[in-house]
């Protein structure tokens, strides 16, 4: 999956709350090539993560920069106060501050609408297209599937199972998001990956550097003025996006969409 993951650790200065009220700007990594949620490249920054930073410095009347790191070793040096985007994990030790999820990630098994995809046995025999290492990679190697592992974005997948190249791709929910807001009237079959692995997914959240309680605190109290104003919405269906919503972390679709993979 192509997100900012949350472990990240340097000796570079982060500030508190009220220190960084006081400094004025807010410093923010993002991978300047991961649309949906960051695009550093144009002339002027956009995405998913882009717009949230964005809305958080208004409601903290402070101003943000942007730091583009490709590689997750990069953050170390940059000086960064947050990332948009973290994974929250159980017994999680990562050293950042996180606030409540804000987005469900999850691997999706996807075809064209006239096939379907219920179980693992139904892959067998099929031209199946994956990320390489992912977990539906792991899980598939010893089965009779053709795997194509040649395809390392979403989007290309996608690309292949419309033009009929493969039988069946694994992609995330936010890359298939993201495809579909691109491809309007687009259709595929989806179906969520944990009837091959139950754990299948995490939540993501703002991540803070050494910083404190009263930032995770006031960081939650702006996100549930953003839901409860639907602005919070607003931004994440722009990209093709639903935020979370319930409080197992999930939105309403993902968690739909999970129930029916467990109870076909």
């Amino acid at each position: 999956m192509l997100l900012l993951a949350a472990l990240f650790s340097s000796n570079a200065n982060a500030v508190s709350l009220e220190q960084l009220k006081k400094r004025g700007v807010l410093t923010v990594c993002a991978n300047p090539d991961s649309m949906p949620f960051a695009d550093g490249f144009s002339a002027s920054p956009t995405g998913l993560q882009i717009d949230l930073a964005r809305a958080l410095g208004r409601e903290l009347a402070i101003d943000i920069n942007f730091s583009w790191v490709e590689m997750r070793y990069q953050a170390a040096y940059t000086g960064c106060d947050a990332f948009m985007g973290v994974g929250i994990f159980p017994d999680d030790d990562s050293p950042l501050k996180k606030s409540e999820p804000v987005l469900w990630v999850e691997w999706l098994a996807v075809s064209k609408t006239d096939r379907s995809i219920e179980k693992l046995e139904d892959l067998d025999h099929l031209r199946v297209a994956l990320q390489s290492g992912s977990m539906p990679h792991v899980a598939l190697l010893h089965r009779p599937v053709e795997l194509s592992v040649s395809r390392t974005r979403d989007s290309a997948v996608l690309d292949a199972i419309s033009s009929g190249a493969v039988d069946v791709g694994f992609v995330t929910n936010i890359g298939l998001g993201w495809y579909v807001k691109q491809h309007p009237g687009t259709q595929f079959a989806r179906r969520s990956a944990s009837f091959i692995e139950n754990e299948n997914g995490y939540n993501m959240g703002i991540g803070f550097r050494q910083s404190d309680a009263a930032m995770v605190i006031e960081a939650n109290r702006i996100l549930e003025k953003l839901r409860k104003s639907g602005e919070l919405a607003e931004i994440f269906a722009k990209y093709g996006q639903s935020p979370v919503q319930g409080a197992d972390g999930k939105s309403e679709s993902e968690r739909s969409a999970r129930e029916r993979a467990q109870n076909p």
